[in-house]
């Protein structure tokens, strides 16, 4: 991934700063077209299975809400301090990397 390469190879430089905004926007672009896509397909059950949980939806809709502001905070701090906006991207990824597993587990819960 190149804005990734891009901060690795840049963040002890005088160049953090830019290699970190250009990360960190297009996370902000990701995290923006992700959650139009999921909005759109879920939206009327566009896109899902007759049988989808409701409640999963929600929380899944809730949980990346906002994700974006987030994201583009991280670009914005980034100007700020480049190793502060690493830190909330990195917070970000683990957040998101263990949300589904979370919903999952809820889910089985209730289940019971």
């Amino acid at each position: 991934n190149y804005p990734t390469t891009l901060v690795a190879n840049t963040a002890s430089t005088s160049s953090a700063t830019l290699a970190t905004a250009i990360y960190s926007a297009t996370l902000t672009v990701i995290a923006m077209l992700y959650n139009g896509m999921w909005l759109w397909a879920s939206k009327g059950h566009r896109l899902l299975a007759s049988d989808v949980d409701l409640a999963e939806v929600a929380r899944i809709t809730y949980q990346y809400r906002f994700g974006p502001l987030l994201y583009l905070a991280a670009f914005v701090l980034a100007f700020v301090n480049p190793w502060l906006s690493i830190g909330l991207n990195a917070a970000l990824a683990l957040y998101f990397a263990f949300t589904g597993q979370i919903t999952r587990k809820r889910a089985a819960l209730d289940h019971y």
